[in-house]
């Protein structure tokens, strides 16, 4: 064992770290301050790892990760909601600048945060039964852990609106045709074609990816950061708003009536 937490594991399989989401108690995977604390730990100890050369990041069961702890959430005013989001973007674009080749292997639901923990990593495949989703507009909010600026980044303005105004579910043929997912695999050979399609990569010289990786990233780094921090500060916003936390206090008494 690399790496335990009571968020996930984290497993050596030869020069790949397999980080696998499985939040004790909490079958949807909801990423919480806590997991970012792991995670950023978690990558800091891989990227200082001379035996790794890549990072594949997978959820337990039917969820890669439905988004962000809404009960944590909750108890934020604006300025907490705002330090959360800046936490978040910095732990993601910590996974996003390691020198490692990373790749999200998307097993199931990925809405919101969970999707924007997906587009942190250099490449991303799912199973037949992934759905993926960019939801915080559904409970009055706008991402906030960057997934706004990389869905533009990957997708184009017009796609990334799409996605965000919308917030609408859809699945993985999608997802691939639209440029999101680089493969849509069968879901019990997920692991083993996300380890066949990182082998192109593994078998270069690790230094020489991650200068590639650092001078790929300057242009985005550079657009990115201020933007970042923006995006935070208006996800804080929309946290503000009199009718979000109706709207998610709503979302979570429906399901608490749903599970009864």
């Amino acid at each position: 064992m690399f790496y335990q937490s009571d968020y996930f594991q984290a497993n050596q399989d030869d020069d790949c770290l397999i980080i696998t989401i499985n939040t004790k108690g909490n079958p949807l995977n909801n990423l919480s301050d806590a997991f970012s604390d792991s995670f950023k730990e978690c990558a800091l100890l891989a990227a200082k790892n001379d035996t790794l050369k890549a990072i594949i990041v997978t959820g337990k069961g039917p969820m890669f990760s439905a988004g962000a702890y809404l009960p944590e959430l909750m108890a934020q005013d604006t300025a907490g909601a705002s330090r959360l989001a800046k936490k978040g973007n910095s732990i993601w674009s910590l996974m996003e600048s390691v020198p490692l080749v990373t790749l999200a292997a998307v097993n199931g639901m990925c809405f919101g945060g969970g999707l924007e923990l997906a587009l942190c990593c250099d490449f991303r495949i799912a199973s037949s039964r992934a759905k993926f989703g960019q939801t915080e507009v559904n409970l009055g909010l706008i991402p906030g852990w960057g997934g706004g600026q990389r869905l533009v980044s990957l997708l184009g303005r017009t796609k990334a609106l799409d996605l965000v105004l919308s917030g609408r579910l859809f699945r993985a043929d999608e997802a691939f045709e639209m440029g999101l997912i680089q493969k849509v695999s069968k879901p019990k050979e997920l692991i083993d074609d996300a380890k066949e399609f990182l082998q192109p990569y593994l078998v270069k010289n690790k230094q020489t990816i991650a200068l590639a990786k650092q001078s790929l990233g300057l242009h985005l780094e550079m657009l990115q950061k201020d933007a970042l921090a923006r995006e935070a500060d208006l996800f804080a916003e929309s946290w503000s708003l009199e009718t979000t936390k109706k709207t998610i206090s709503d979302f979570q008494n429906k399901n608490l009536d749903q599970k009864k």
